[in-house]
């Protein structure tokens, strides 16, 4: 008499960041994220813990042993054309009466993701896995809308730290006249602490045909509350802003751009400024 072989022992499930549960949260709701993320919806997805409290933690730790001087002034309450002109480049330049504090950005070499001297050791692997997210979510997208999502850049690790006034409200890169609406080029942040952010809904119908310009519509901003381990996936022509943060410790999200093809010539930060009512 034979006997059958004994059943394989099922494996056990991957530590931390389970990419298929991030791939599965966004097929599962494609036609939430269509509706989200087309030219008509309200310009935004949130996916709710897209990764887990033991990554964002073990991240964001490695994160806050990285040095100030590896990090360099983003877009705050000012442009960074306005930073340059008053020669304060460097995180140390910034704050005010109430001491130091702003936000500030280090690049990960783009579409090859170095991990920083901090990360590299024991810690590289926490930082592959959770620079894999952004391939993750390009692939998802690439299920979920017509069109083909071609490069993902990032990640770009945002810092910020004391008093931080609220960001100027801007568009990411692109323009509506590059957007190709069958892959309507995304941004996409995991906040590694709880963050607040300000999105005006459906403003890509709405911008300015110039930098600085208004919004052509009286759009109510809302504030979007994302936990450690949410993840925002936006269009690049919504516009938005970090909240005013303040406190002692250091906040630390991770951004990636999702460029459907979009040619490598594209416009930088596009500031606008709401129509008030």
């Amino acid at each position: 008499m034979t006997t059958s072989p004994p059943a394989p022992t099922p494996l056990p499930p991957p530590p931390l960041l389970a990419l298929q549960g991030v791939v599965h949260k966004i097929v599962s709701s494609a036609a939430d994220v269509t509706a989200d993320l087309s030219r008509s919806g309200r310009g935004f997805h949130i996916v709710h813990e897209a990764v887990s409290h033991a990554l964002t933690g073990a991240v964001d730790g490695a994160c806050a042993d990285i040095p100030f001087n590896e990090f360099f002034v983003m877009i705050n309450h000012a442009r960074v054309e306005t930073f340059e002109q008053q020669r304060k480049l460097l995180p140390s330049d910034m704050g005010g009466k109430d001491g130091p504090g702003g936000r500030v950005m280090l690049k990960c070499a783009g579409t090859h993701p170095v991990p920083p001297a901090r990360f590299r050791g024991p810690r590289t692997a926490v930082f592959c896995e959770l620079a894999s997210l952004g391939a993750a979510v390009m692939h998802a997208l690439n299920y979920v809308f017509p069109g083909a999502f071609h490069t993902i850049t990032g990640p770009t690790m945002l810092r910020s730290f004391g008093r931080c006034r609220r960001q100027l409200v801007h568009v990411d890169k692109l323009r509506p006249k590059l957007m190709d609406e069958a892959c309507p080029a995304v941004s996409v942040l995991v906040a590694l602490r709880d963050a607040k952010l300000i999105m005006y809904p459906g403003s890509q119908r709405y911008l300015p045909e110039e930098k600085g310009g208004k919004l052509t519509a009286c759009i109510s901003p809302v504030t979007v509350l994302l936990k450690a381990g949410d993840l925002l996936i936006f269009r690049q022509d919504v516009a938005h802003a970090g909240a005013a943060s303040v406190g002692t410790d250091l906040r630390h999200r991770w951004h990636w751009y999702v460029d459907g093809g979009v040619p490598d010539e594209k416009e930088g930060v596009f500031s606008v400024r709401p129509l008030t009512s």
